[in-house]
């Protein structure tokens, strides 16, 4: 369970990372 949820952090912060960069477009 600790390597889903190892996985699942950095795709939450590379979502969100993507989201804020098009607000500032």
């Amino acid at each position: 369970m600790n390597s889903t949820t190892t996985n699942t952090i950095p795709i939450t912060t590379a979502t969100a990372t993507t989201t804020t960069a098009t607000q500032q477009i």
